[in-house]
């Protein structure tokens, strides 16, 4: 069956042992994420680059170089057993992905939008003896979210939650919602994580391996998540640890990471997680 992007036309012919039989004509439409005109991707790190390279990773969806992830404390290119292509494999200790602030509303969300965050994961960690592990994020005064793994010493949630995933979402104005996994996933497997803010539902939900683990019922959510509005650019998007003390580093791997400005539906989702995935978001199409 045809998987371009498009609309595609087929017919459909059910019969039954009386000997009836009837056809329609049936359309499925086929769009692709990556699209400016149909998708609502807003930036998607591949992570391919090896070490050597210079200090960038390059942002295969956004504007140019405006989007690219930078690194002093670089992490290693994993060309082994990355899920797709080469990942990075991040040390715990310093290793620490930026992406600077490019004073548009691309990370500075504002009140009323919904946007989702996706990437593949893969911790060893059989003990997060100390503070959360960060996977991405971004700190900022006063409004700030991250992904991560909750470590040993987060006292806000039961010592058995370590290593379970965490999506905590805080905006402006203090009001914040937090959602931990049913399930640790610091089991050497690669993993697929989404989180999402659906702002029409009033929801933060979070999936793992194309399953919905949970989902919270938040309040409006008026004040934003921007940093210092009106006065951009703000603190840098982070990847492999947060910018705020004690750093919070990952140490594990990182691949196929993405910002889209929508809430993601399940069944892209799904998709995403559950297939072959020997290709990235772009060219991720249904077999129909």
């Amino acid at each position: 069956t045809n998987r371009q992007v498009g609309d595609h036309s087929f017919s459909a012919l059910a019969d039954n042992d009386e000997g009836a039989a009837d056809e329609q004509q049936v359309t499925v439409s086929v769009y692709d994420l990556c699209d400016p005109t149909s998708g609502d991707m807003l930036a998607y790190w591949k992570l391919e680059e090896a070490t050597a390279e210079p200090n960038t990773h390059e942002d295969y969806y956004g504007a140019g170089s405006t989007y690219n992830a930078t690194c002093v404390n670089c992490p290693t290119q994993n060309s082994t057993d990355a899920k797709v292509g080469n990942g990075q494999t991040f040390d715990g200790i310093n290793d620490a992905l930026d992406v600077a602030d490019p004073g548009t509303a691309v990370f500075d969300w504002p009140a009323g939008s919904s946007f989702s965050i996706e990437f593949w994961m893969r911790s060893g960690s059989a003990d997060i003896e100390n503070s959360n592990e960060v996977m991405i994020g971004r700190g900022l005064a006063s409004a700030y979210w991250w992904i991560g793994l909750r470590g040993e010493d987060d006292v806000a949630t039961p010592d058995d939650d370590e290593g379970k995933v965490i999506f905590l979402l805080q905006e402006a104005d203090g009001d914040v919602g937090r959602i931990i996994s049913d399930a640790p996933v610091n089991d050497n497997a690669w993993h697929h994580i989404v989180a999402v803010r659906d702002d029409d539902a009033g929801k933060n939900l979070l999936y793992i391996d194309g399953v919905l683990q949970k989902e919270i019922l938040t309040q409006a959510y008026d004040a934003g998540f921007a940093h210092d509005p009106g006065t951009p650019p703000g603190n840098a998007l982070n990847i492999g640890y947060l910018d705020l003390v004690p750093g919070y580093h990952f140490a594990g791997d990182l691949d196929e990471i993405a910002l889209y400005g929508e809430a993601l539906p399940q069944s892209v989702i799904k998709q995403h997680a559950s297939q072959n995935f020997d290709r990235g978001y772009c060219n991720a199409r249904p077999d129909i």
